[in-house]
């Protein structure tokens, strides 16, 4: 949330200090209004999974393309990757999914920026979305982010999806954080019927990866309004 708090104080104290040209006052504003709504989007997202952890609310439910949603992920994402001129590679692509776009979307954001936050200047973020190799993982689907970043010793990763919980390397690191990103996805992927995996080396970098149930667009069922 500190992201668009500080984009809309910082315009917001610049439209008041400076005799400011109608141009620059009109983006000023315009960047308020996007900030404000971000920040009421994220918001929202807490509030829905944590209502849907009480059992408040159900799961909305909508068919999707993996695609759609990974590519307006790093649409976004992009420009802060490009200020530490870090390549974004997008590999397949596959699968279609079910349930709540807009807590997936979330999800796969928080993902992407947690990789370029942790990842050096110079290096390279993945991601992949194809099916789950015939066998007892048959009609899964795998979505993965994979960077060149900081990474995680084994006791890390046991408590990295904790609340409120940063490794030492995340702290050490001068990021800003909570700790309570990683919470919210688990939490989000899980309600989807999912799980997380996550495999990580110190200083050789992460690799997160959603696994969950393919759905087709035939099967696609009516959406559940909440």
């Amino acid at each position: 949330m500190r992201t668009p708090l500080t984009a809309i104080q910082g315009s917001s104290e610049l439209m008041g200090r400076y005799n400011l040209s109608e141009e620059k006052r009109k983006q000023m504003t315009e960047m308020i209004n996007q900030e404000s709504k971000r920040l009421a989007r994220m918001i929202q997202t807490f509030l829905d999974v944590e209502r849907l952890s009480d059992g408040q609310m159900e799961l909305k439910r909508e068919a999707f393309e993996v695609r759609e949603i990974v590519e307006a992920c790093l649409a976004r994402v992009r420009p802060l990757a490009e200020r530490k001129n870090i390549r974004m590679v997008a590999e397949a692509l596959e699968g279609n999914l079910e349930g709540d776009r807009e807590l997936m979307e979330y999800a796969i954001y928080n993902l992407l920026t947690n990789a370029v936050k942790y990842s050096p200047p110079d290096t390279q973020i993945t991601v992949a979305c194809r099916p789950a190799p015939s066998g007892k993982d048959a009609g899964q689907l795998r979505l993965s982010v994979h960077d060149q970043g900081i990474g995680m010793d084994a006791k890390e990763l046991r408590q990295i999806f904790q609340k409120f919980y940063r490794t030492k390397r995340a702290e050490a690191s001068g990021e800003v954080g909570t700790g309570i990103g990683l919470s919210i996805v688990e939490q989000i992927v899980q309600h989807h019927g999912g799980k997380m995996e996550v495999t990580s080396q110190p200083g050789q970098g992460s690799c997160f990866t959603v696994v969950f149930a393919a759905r087709s667009r035939a099967s696609r069922p009516p959406a559940v309004s909440v």
